[in-house]
């Protein structure tokens, strides 16, 4: 891939390898660091598990929790402390960890103290911010000791904080850990020259100049499993019965022809150049009758040029430049004492649901829904609709909780939510929000109360509801977008960015609210949707947000 940029002029975004698995993309991640060519990997199975994440959510967790021995083992070590190895050890292996640190690295304690009290004082967004670009070792931020691929990926994290808006580090940090592994759809890539590294899944409909197929022969495990599934009838055959071999061969066969469908994947991304990356055995001659055979399937399987048009090169791996690896970053705490090593036991607790999760569940239409195309262009400059509407959100959303008026909406602009934006979709989202925002200000002191009129006002209310429904426990999460009292007279405003008015979409969601306030305050609001494209706001009559509960507890139990 160097030599497509050095000598034939394509820039790194041009490019992207495609990987299998993301099992794969440490290794490779290391290889393409070694030759000093920039990357990014987007998406999917592995983002959460990325060493900058990772180095947040230990420094947020040990902020909490400065006994968190995992966490602050993980703190010292990276780059928040810069211990070395013996250093780190020293500590964790103290009667007193803090003290000792205190004693023998008074700065890194200084530092991990000012982190204990921003997280007392902050959003767990503010605090994120702050702790990314406040300055630490050797006078540098964290963010500005990333390579431009790492700071993508950081933005990445902050975008989605910001549109989930939560208000306790404790259910963020929840999060974080639970989706790691998870197959994460793919986040914006920023428009920075790098290499995109991508699953063979996440790459289809896309396309590049230059596409690479990291080790293609990689393939399964030449075992058997215990026991195989015959999809589709329930079938199971267990080693030793008699159908166990020909259930074995028929899922070998699947396999195989899964992974010509990923080839042709692969295979029909590149525009102009295609690589092809598949290690052999030095021995006999056998490599170059297997390549020549992977050529040959190219042709009659997938339908590529004939075998002979195709130029197979070997690579003497002793031969080749050799890159300059760092240590791989993850074992910086494998040495640790083996006592980090023991799994923490999950907090016993029912599931946790939030309405937004249930909406999507019942497949009840999205709140983007009404956006049309995903990606359109405006001005002959691609603008991914989607996207703009969610930043759309977020920033209404965060200048109605924040209580700013005209006078603030040039603030709004410099939001993190903006960063990740074209100048076409930023247009679009500074012209969508300004309307959006003057329609809520105008129904100010008319539809809606003044906010000077209010004798309570919450904006942003978390909350948390247990329910049981025969038997079966849910706890509840969410945001309240605004309580407040006027008078004798509590209101729950709920606002929307929607483009056509569907109260009935959000009967559960605003009556899950309503029990929630109830219950925590006793006190019976009145519930209301104020849609801001239309000026309007739709009362919900209490019995019908009561029979909307009722029924939707019963929804949950079927999912």
């Amino acid at each position: 891939m160097a030599a497509r940029h050095d000598e034939e002029g394509y820039p790194w975004r041009e490019m992207a390898v495609l990987v299998r698995s993301h099992g794969s993309v440490p290794l490779l991640g290391r290889a393409l660091a070694g030759h000093e060519i920039p990357y990014v990997v987007v998406g999917g199975r592995g983002f959460y598990d990325l060493i900058e994440v990772r180095d947040l959510v230990h420094a947020a967790r040990v902020a909490l929790d400065p006994g968190h021995a995992y966490s602050l083992a993980a703190f010292l070590r990276g780059p928040f402390g810069g211990l070395d190895q013996e250093a780190m050890e020293r500590v964790l292996r103290a009667e007193d960890p803090l003290a000792e640190l205190e004693r023998t690295a008074p700065e890194v304690a200084g530092r991990l103290h000012q982190l204990g009290a921003w997280v007392q004082t902050l959003p767990p967004l503010e605090f994120f911010e702050r702790m990314v670009r406040t300055p630490f070792l050797d006078g540098q931020s964290y963010l500005e000791r990333l390579e431009p691929p790492a700071r993508a990926n950081v933005d990445q994290l902050l975008f989605k904080m910001a549109q989930r808006r939560y208000r306790r580090l404790e259910f963020l940090l929840r999060d974080l850990e639970d989706l790691r592994g998870s197959d994460e759809a793919s986040v914006p890539e920023g428009g920075f020259d790098a290499v995109r590294v991508y699953t063979l899944h996440g790459s289809k409909g896309l396309e590049w100049p230059v596409v690479a197929l990291y080790d293609l022969n990689r393939g399964h495990p030449d075992f058997k499993d215990p026991f195989y599934v015959r999809p589709g009838s329930g079938e199971f055959a267990a080693v030793g019965d008699a159908d166990y071999d020909r259930f074995a061969a028929e899922w070998k066969a699947r396999e195989e022809w899964e992974s010509f469908r990923l080839l042709y994947v692969g295979l029909s991304r590149a525009a102009e150049r295609m690589l092809v990356s598949y290690s052999v055995p030095l021995k006999d001659g056998v490599e170059k009758f297997r390549l020549h055979t992977l050529a040959r399937t190219l042709h009659e399987e997938v339908g590529l040029p004939g075998w002979e048009e195709v130029e197979l090169r070997r690579l003497d791996v002793a031969k080749l430049p050799r890159p300059r690896l760092a240590a791989p970053p993850r074992t910086r705490t494998e040495a640790a004492d083996e006592r980090l090593r023991q799994p923490v036991e999950p907090l016993a607790r029912p599931p946790v649901y939030s309405p937004s999760a249930f909406k999507a569940e019942k497949g009840a239409p999205s709140e983007l829904a009404d956006e049309g195309e995903l990606v359109v262009e405006l001005e002959g400059e691609p603008v991914d609709a989607g996207l703009v509407a969610r930043t759309t959100g977020i920033l209404v959303h965060y200048a109605i909780g924040e209580n700013w008026g005209p006078e603030r909406l040039d603030d709004l602009w410099t939001q993190e939510a903006m960063q990740r934006l074209g100048e076409a979709e930023r247009a679009r989202v500074q012209e969508e929000v300004s309307a959006l925002l003057e329609r809520y200000w105008a129904l100010l002191g008319t539809a809606l109360p003044a906010l000077a009129a209010r004798d309570e006002d919450y904006p942003e209310l978390p909350l948390v509801l247990p329910t049981r429904a025969e038997g079966f426990d849910t706890v509840w999460e969410g945001v309240i977008d605004r309580l407040y009292r006027v008078g004798e007279d509590w209101v729950l405003e709920d606002y929307k960015t929607d483009r056509e008015v569907h109260p009935e979409r959000y009967h559960f969601q605003l009556a899950l609210y309503r029990r929630a306030i109830r219950e925590a305050w006793g006190v019976e609001p009145r519930a209301r949707l104020v849609y801001l494209r239309f000026g309007q706001v739709v009362e919900l009559e209490p019995e019908l947000l009561e029979e909307a509960f009722e029924r939707g507890l019963g929804e949950i139990q079927q999912l």
